[in-house]
C-alpha cells in the first residue's frame, strides 16, 4: 500500500474545494465550542435570575443545578455527535458517492464512541499504571526519605521513561478502533460491541502501520500553530484518514497463472 499515492489521492479531491471541505471538517469544533458556550451561559443566566431558587426548595437548589447541567452536557453530546458523523459522511461520500445517514447509524455511533472511550480510559489504566507507581515512589523518597540527589534523580527519568512508553502502546493500541466508523458506513451491522470486535479483526496486522501513517501528518498538525494552515490541514487529514481506510477495503486481484494445455478426460 503505497502511502504517497493515498496522500496524492487525497489531494486530488479537495484540490477545488479545500474551503468547503475545511467547514464541513471543523464543524464539529465549531459546535463544541457554540454549545460549550451556550450551556455556560444558559447556566449562568438561570442562577442569576433566581428562577430555581424561588420555585423550589433553596436547599435542592445546587442538586437542581446540577441535573440540568447534566442533561444539557449529555443534549449537547448528542448533537455532537450528530454532527461528528455527518462530517465523516461527507469525507467518505466524496471517496464513494454515498450520503446517507440513518437514525440506526446514528445511534450506533453514538454507542461506539461512549464504549470506545471507555475502552481508552481502560487502557491508559494499564498503560500508565507503571509509569504513577514510580511516580509516586518518587514523590515519597522526595518528601519523607532522603536517599539522595542520584535516587531522586533515577526515579524521574524512569517515570519519563515509562510514560513515554505507555503513550506510544496507547496510541498504536487505539488504532484497533479506528475502523469503526467505516465499517459503520459499509457494513449493515447495528450492533456496537460486534463493530467493535470487527474493527480490531481489520486492524490486525495494520496498527503499527495506521499508527506511522497517522505520525507522518504531525509536521501538518504542528503548522497549525500559525492558525492559517488550518483551512488545508484539516480536510487533507481527514480526507487522506478516508482514502487509507477504502484502499484497505479492496481485495487484492489475484492474477491467475493462464491455462496453456487443457486436456479433456474422455468418457469411457
Amino acid at each position: 500500500m503505497d502511502k504517497t499515492c493515498l496522500k496524492l489521492d487525497a489531494k486530488r479531491k479537495i484540490h477545488k474545494n479545500i474551503f468547503r471541505f475545511f467547514l464541513v471538517g471543523a464543524l464539529p469544533f465549531f459546535t463544541i465550542i457554540l454549545l460549550a458556550l451556550a450551556d455556560f451561559y444558559f447556566i449562568r443566566a438561570l442562577e442569576k435570575s433566581g428562577f430555581l431558587i424561588e420555585n423550589f426548595v433553596s436547599l435542592y437548589d445546587k442538586v437542581i443545578y446540577l441535573i440540568i447541567s447534566a442533561i444539557l452536557i449529555v443534549i449537547s453530546f448528542l448533537l455532537t455527535e450528530f454532527v461528528g458523523l455527518y462530517s465523516q459522511m461527507y469525507f467518505w461520500g466524496t471517496v464513494n458517492g454515498k450520503h446517507k445517514i440513518t437514525f440506526s447509524q446514528y445511534l450506533s455511533y453514538v454507542a461506539v464512541k461512549v464504549i470506545r472511550f471507555l475502552l481508552s480510559v481502560s487502557w491508559s489504566v494499564v498503560y500508565y499504571f507503571p509509569c504513577i507507581a514510580v511516580s509516586g515512589l518518587l514523590i515519597y523518597c522526595y518528601r519523607y526519605e532522603n536517599y539522595g540527589f542520584n535516587v531522586n534523580l533515577t526515579l524521574f527519568v524512569s517515570a519519563v521513561i515509562l510514560f513515554i512508553i505507555g503513550s506510544i502502546f496507547q496510541f498504536v493500541t487505539m488504532k484497533r478502533y479506528s475502523f469503526c466508523t467505516f465499517l459503520l458506513f459499509t457494513q449493515k451491522e447495528r450492533n456496537p460491541l460486534k463493530i467493535i470486535a470487527k474493527s480490531i479483526e481489520l486492524s490486525e496486522n495494520h496498527c503499527v502501520e495506521y499508527a506511522f501513517y497517522s505520525l507522518s501528518f504531525v509536521g501538518w498538525v504542528a503548522s497549525c500553530v500559525f492558525v492559517v494552515p488550518i483551512v488545508y490541514v484539516i480536510p487533507y487529514v481527514t480526507m487522506c484518514r478516508w482514502t487509507y481506510f477504502c484502499n484497505m477495503n479492496k481485495k487484492e486481484v489475484v492474477n491467475e497463472k493462464p491455462i496453456i494445455f487443457y486436456i479433456q478426460k474422455r468418457e469411457v
